[in-house]
């Protein structure tokens, strides 16, 4: 069985459209103050505060790391297109590991905001993912993540393709299968599918959680 790799956050801060309400700059000294090197800002379907992210981050001595969790519009087994021609969007958080990953994920989230009819969710596909893959680190996700769907909606079967084919577009060692216990009932067994189809598939494996507050408390 496959250990984690490391530990991640997913952070939504206050660009993350009423998703977050978590501050840059306190962001950044609560970072500092656990004695973590790095953190990643990976706030839902925009990079608004990439900007101010980054230099808040580097002010406070802390490696950012850019990123998004990018909705990805994918049809799976007897799925029919909404109105606008378009498939339900499922979660994919991305981290830029280089200059390059940074401009394809700019041009995967833009693009997303742009192509899309008047009116349509706001989301991207494996199609155009597959042509701004480069340097980019590509985690499965959370519950409405498209790997995880992929198993609660249909087998392991379809979420094994899914996730073979995001392998196949991504440079080596950058997928990761993410594991998550907020202690939902559905996030147990969810896990044991996840780790069984990294085994299969030789994917490194990563715990990660969801931060919409700084701290508890900021919750109540």
């Amino acid at each position: 069985m496959s250990e984690p790799a490391f530990v991640h956050l997913h952070v939504h801060s206050q660009y993350s459209m009423l998703e977050g309400a978590i501050r840059v700059k306190e962001l950044c000294s609560r970072v500092k103050e656990l004695g973590m090197p790095a953190v990643a800002l990976t706030d839902h379907g925009n990079m608004h505060g990439a900007i101010d992210f980054y230099q808040k981050a580097n002010a406070a001595g802390i490696q950012p790391i850019l990123g998004c969790e990018v909705s990805l519009g994918h049809a799976f087994p007897g799925d029919r297109p909404d109105k606008y021609g378009l498939h339900r969007a499922y979660h994919l958080p991305m981290l830029a590991s280089s200059e390059q990953g940074y401009r394809n994920l700019i041009a995967l989230v833009s693009r997303a905001w742009l192509d899309n009819p008047e009116g349509a969710p706001v989301q991207t596909d494996l199609e155009v993912m597959a042509r701004h893959a480069k340097g980019l680190v590509v985690m499965t996700g959370c519950l409405g993540g498209l790997v995880p769907q992929g198993l609660l909606q249909h087998s392991p079967d379809v979420a094994r393709t899914v996730l073979g084919t995001l392998k196949e577009m991504l440079d080596p060692g950058h997928l990761f299968v993410e594991l998550q216990d907020h202690g939902l009932l559905e996030q147990s067994p969810l896990n044991r599918c996840l780790l069984e189809l990294a085994k299969e598939l030789d994917l490194p494996v990563v715990a990660s959680n969801d931060a919409h507050y700084l701290k508890r408390d900021d919750a109540g």
